[in-house]
C-alpha cells in the first residue's frame, strides 16, 4: 500500500509541475498581448492629440503656414506641440515619429516585452490611422474604423 500511495504523490506531483508551467506560460503570452493593446491605444491618443493639434489654428498652438490645407501634411508637428515630453515615455513604452508632408508615422516600442507599434496618420478622420503590430514571431495590420 506504501508503494501505491508514492506513486500517486509523484503523479500529482508531476501534474501540478506541469499546470504551473503552462499557467507561467498564458501569463506570460497574455502579458505580451496587454503591452501591445496598451502600446497601440497610446499611439492612438497621440493621433488624435496630433489630428487636433493640425485642425487647431495657429495662433491657438495648431499647424501654422501654407501646410494646414494638405490634410496629410504633418510638417511642423512635435510632442511639445500636445503637451508630451521628448521622448515620450510611458509604462507601456517609448515613442517616437516622423512627421512631413506625406503624414505622420507614430512608433512605439517596448522592449521589455518585443513589441513594436507603428501607427500612420494621413488625414483627420480615423479611417486615416493605420496600425501595424510587429512582435517578434509576427506582424499584423490592423485599420483602426
Amino acid at each position: 500500500m506504501g508503494q501505491q500511495q508514492l506513486l500517486l504523490l509523484v503523479l500529482g506531483i508531476v501534474v501540478v509541475s506541469f499546470m504551473i508551467l503552462g499557467g507561467v506560460l498564458m501569463f506570460e503570452t497574455n502579458m505580451k498581448q496587454n503591452n501591445s493593446d496598451a502600446l497601440i491605444s497610446d499611439a492612438i491618443d497621440i493621433a488624435t492629440a496630433a489630428q487636433a493639434w493640425k485642425v487647431r489654428p495657429g495662433s491657438f498652438g495648431g499647424q501654422k503656414g501654407a501646410s494646414r490645407s494638405n490634410d496629410m501634411d504633418y510638417t511642423g508637428f512635435t510632442f511639445d506641440a500636445i503637451s508630451l515630453a521628448t521622448p515620450h515615455v510611458t509604462l507601456n513604452g517609448a515613442f517616437s515619429f516622423t512627421a512631413d508632408s506625406r503624414g505622420l508615422i507614430i512608433t512605439g516600442s517596448s522592449e521589455e516585452h518585443g513589441n513594436k507599434v507603428t501607427m500612420t496618420v494621413d488625414g483627420l478622420t480615423d479611417e486615416n490611422i493605420i496600425v501595424v503590430v510587429s512582435q517578434l514571431e509576427e506582424s499584423q495590420e490592423i485599420a483602426i474604423q
